[in-house]
């Protein structure tokens, strides 16, 4: 959900702007390991230009050792490790569709709480199409229970 709407966004401005064509390990041990299946919710900006909302799925997997893998709609996998109940998962924000390339850190903050995961994500991206590139940010919160 989240690659399609920013690439609606994207197409529009680089369009409009006369665009040519078209870490892991290292965790400690937790009772806080399973899987957690929830939903997220961000806001894309282009600054100055545009600004929409979206949402899609997540699928959060804590190991035994404390690593946390984190899965998005898109497929895309973000890795951290517990510290206490908190981790933060990094991970490229990479989109290469339709002419538009995207690339940037992206990383998602979270705080295990007995079967709930409750956090923040954030992106920041510069797309490039036809010679033309714009800066893209992405904000947002999450949520997931252990399923």
């Amino acid at each position: 959900m989240r690659k399609l709407l920013i690439l609606i966004l994207l197409n529009a401005m680089l369009t409009a702007c006369g665009g040519g064509s078209s870490s892991s390990g290292g965790g400690t041990a937790v009772s806080t390991a399973g899987t957690y299946n929830g939903s997220e919710t961000f806001t894309v900006t282009i600054p100055g230009v545009l600004t929409e909302t979206g949402s899609g799925s997540i699928t959060i997997t804590i190991d035994a050792a404390g690593n946390v893998t984190l899965v998005d709609e898109d497929g895309v996998t973000f890795t951290g490790s517990l510290s206490g109940n908190r981790f933060t998962a990094q991970g490229p924000a990479q989109i290469v569709e339709e002419g538009i390339t995207c690339n940037g850190p992206a990383a998602y903050e979270g705080t295990v709480s007995g079967n709930q995961i409750t956090g923040t994500e954030s992106a920041s991206v510069t797309c490039t199409r036809g010679g033309v590139s714009v800066a893209v940010n992405a904000s947002g919160t999450f949520n997931a229970t252990r399923v």
